[in-house]
């Protein structure tokens, strides 16, 4: 199970760092970036890397990957975009 430490002086800036767990394992749809966690998720027939904000360590990012990935799964993830104010007729 992932952990909440992260070697993150090894991470280089500006790029997708892959994330490992205290064991050193990679830890599978987790990435780190300039501080922010991604999850890499498949949405729509397409791969996505979605930005973990709230997320601020490893266990927290996996934890909220889990999330997505059940509001994929349940149809409410992206959320629907706003629909556009029709105009009254007269």
């Amino acid at each position: 199970m992932a952990t909440s430490w992260n070697d993150q002086t090894k991470a280089r800036p500006n790029i997708m760092n892959q994330v490992t767990n205290r064991d050193g394992r990679r830890v599978r749809g987790i990435w780190f970036r300039n501080g922010v966690y991604y999850a890499q998720l498949r949405v729509a027939g397409k791969v996505k890397q979605i930005p973990l904000q709230e997320a601020g360590t490893v266990a927290q990012a996996v934890t909220a990957r889990q999330v997505l990935k059940g509001q994929i799964a349940a149809g409410t993830f992206p959320p629907p975009p706003p629909q556009p104010e029709t105009p009254s007729g007269g």
